[in-house]
């Protein structure tokens, strides 16, 4: 296995401008040329993640025309990482900028550079990626290989990438229509999540096993799960889950107060459609 740089640590996806910062202040206290350029990697992916397509694309043209000068003074693991880590971050930006034809023969690369280079979490990372921009079977296949090449990992941030990847499989077999299978992969993401032992992702992690256990019509096993949850920390997905299984079990009574928090909390959030907004009204009546 060989080490690459823990990026992760200094990331905050839900404040790319001020991730921006922090990256910008780490260029300014070095003096080595590669770690400026890895870092720079960085940087033009807070600019995607900004729709700042055209200034990421430019900055990494940059960075890959100082390549060349750090042939004699980088070690050979350096340039392999600066150069998956470029291949990574304009493919990102090619899926942001809705172009994935063009992302995805940049993530393969990178995906089959970094696993040869024993890079794990890089090749994960670019797995994972190839899985956004292909077909679903193509999908699977990618997301299964990066799974497994967590599951063997002896580096801790490669291993970590196991919840997220048995996650995605749950959902992708779900919206297949296949629920076993989606249980099976949403219980190892839930246990992947309890062993690094994070409160929000293992509350999520209960939600999806509970949200494939009403698929399976097992609903008082998905609302014992549920409403094992802190009442004060329950989202409103959770909430809505919950009323959706006493609709199930034809208790209307229970499930009006869940639906109504439900809505009171969804109707913010741009990811939940009309529809399914109106549906939880029509339900809290």
């Amino acid at each position: 296995m060989a080490s690459t740089r823990d990026f992760r640590a200094l990331w905050d996806f839900g404040n790319p401008q001020a991730t921006e910062s922090v990256f910008r202040e780490r260029i300014a206290d070095t003096d080595v040329l590669v770690e400026k350029l890895l870092l720079e990697t960085q940087v033009a992916r807070t600019y995607g993640l900004r729709d700042r397509f055209a200034e990421a694309h430019a900055l990494l043209d940059a960075i890959e025309a100082n390549q060349h000068t750090l042939r004699d003074t980088a070690a050979a693991s350096d340039l392999t990482e600066l150069h998956v880590r470029c291949l990574l971050e304009r493919g990102r930006v090619f899926r942001s900028s809705k172009c994935p034809a063009e992302a995805q023969p940049l993530f393969v690369t990178a995906a089959n550079e970094a696993q040869a280079a024993g890079m794990d979490e890089l090749a994960i990372d670019a797995m994972h990626m190839v899985a956004l921009v292909v077909p679903p079977t193509e999908a699977i296949q990618w997301t299964t290989r990066g799974f497994e090449l967590a599951q063997q990992s002896i580096d801790p941030n490669a291993r970590n990438w196991d919840a997220p990847l048995a996650n995605n499989l749950g959902w992708t077999y779900h919206d297949m229509g296949d629920f076993v299978k989606a249980l099976a992969y949403f219980e190892q993401a839930l246990a992947a999540r309890v062993r690094i032992g994070k409160p929000e992702p293992i509350r999520i992690g209960k939600y999806m096993v509970a949200r494939a256990y009403r698929s399976l019509q097992k609903y008082d096993d998905a609302l014992q799960l549920l409403l094992s949850l802190d009442p004060m920390d329950s989202h409103g997905y959770v909430h809505e889950e919950i009323g959706e299984n006493y609709t199930a079990l034809g208790r209307p009574s229970d499930a009006k107060p869940h639906f109504l928090k439900a809505h009171a909390v969804l109707q913010h959030d741009k990811s939940v459609d009309a529809k399914r907004l109106a549906r939880m009204l029509f339900l809290t009546q």
